[in-house]
């Protein structure tokens, strides 16, 4: 039995990257909402949900008249690994139990576009994880943060 190689079409990642993003960006929404009020959060981490929204309306805007290129895949995954990026970046970096998700854009690249579009993600992804490590890496020879490392030069 073949597989069905339409489900790897850029057209039809694009779709399903649409849903999973608006989906996303409202399950992000209502947990800041929830400890929002409960905790005492930064207001940064909500250009996540409005930014993935705001993509999201704009491609809504621009209409499904066209054929999707793998460049405009490669645009979407790039987009949605920096969503993910930030995130983490908020939410406990490298220590995050769902950081492996940045290995999703990975392997859709992979399996979906040309080989200079896939390095591309896969680098962001890459360099994006190591900024992880790197902050990590500095909290935990840091406990007491920057400020105790200037104040100690």
């Amino acid at each position: 039995m073949q597989p069905d190689l339409r489900l790897f079409r850029p057209d039809a990642i694009v779709g399903l990257l649409a849903w999973l993003r608006l989906a996303a960006a409202l399950t992000m929404a209502a947990v800041l909402l929830i400890l929002g009020t409960r905790l005492a959060l930064p207001h940064w981490p909500w250009v996540i949900p409005i930014g993935l929204l705001g993509f999201n309306c704009l491609l809504w805007l621009r209409g499904r008249r066209h054929d999707v290129g793998s460049t405009e895949l490669a645009l979407h995954l790039l987009v949605d690994s920096s969503a993910l990026w930030l995130l983490f970046w908020a939410t406990g970096g490298a220590t995050n139990p769902f950081v492996s998700l940045l290995l999703v854009p990975v392997a859709l690249a992979a399996v979906s576009l040309g080989a200079t579009q896939a390095i591309s993600v896969s680098l962001l992804c890459v360099l994006g994880y190591t900024a992880l490590l790197a902050r990590y890496l500095f909290e935990a020879a840091h406990p007491r943060g920057m400020s105790w490392v200037l104040s100690d030069m």
